[in-house]
């Protein structure tokens, strides 16, 4: 993983003002399939980078991607080194969501995740500044959350506020009947998540 977040980091490889398909210094780099970013598959790095403990180059990568939708025409490529992104020129595709897996996995990268369908973890620490979460479904209920660095995360079910969450750890919700609670999640060291 440091290897690949190495090159992901590098500029002449991928760190660019978007992500791009292929490295930077790949011979013949440019057109249609080597290199341009495709912002619908934004989600699935994010999300991968969210799982492996580097929630903050996630969330930076979905939000430059859901903001590169410029609006009634969706982007299919972006240039990955214009950012933000001009007007779409061709590329462009009308009434087809190309991001909308983007827009549906915000939450759950800057942290009120729902991976699993069964457990509600809140994750703080992704999100750079304020970021505001609003709707997240879990047991039938509604969460909103606010996550802004260095403050407990203010967290409520239905509209109703709940306990702050110390931004701190990460937190693992429990239902019992109408009751909801969160408890500190134990994340084992990586040396022990290995044997």
């Amino acid at each position: 993983m440091d290897a690949m977040m190495r090159r992901l980091r590098d500029p002449r490889k991928f760190d660019g003002a978007l992500l791009p398909t292929m490295a930077f210094d790949t011979p013949n780099w440019g057109g249609y399939w080597r290199g341009p970013a495709w912002p619908r598959i934004f989600c699935y790095v994010s999300m991968a980078l969210a799982q492996s403990d580097h929630g903050a180059e996630g969330f930076e990568w979905l939000a430059r991607a859901i903001y590169s939708n410029l609006g009634p025409l969706l982007p299919e490529t972006v240039d990955p080194k214009a950012y933000p992104p001009g007007e779409h020129a061709g590329g462009s595709v009308r009434i087809m969501g190309y991001d909308v897996l983007d827009t549906m996995l915000f939450p759950e990268v800057a942290g009120l995740r729902t991976w699993g369908g069964n457990d509600l973890i809140v994750a703080p620490g992704a999100a750079p500044q304020k970021v505001y979460v609003r709707g997240q479904k879990w047991m039938g209920d509604r969460y909103d959350a606010i996550f802004e660095p260095g403050h407990p995360t203010q967290i409520r079910r239905n509209g109703q506020p709940l306990p702050s969450l110390a931004s701190d750890r990460l937190w693992r919700a429990s239902h019992d009947g109408q009751r909801v609670s969160f408890g500190p999640l134990q994340v084992p060291a990586a040396s022990e998540a290995q044997r």
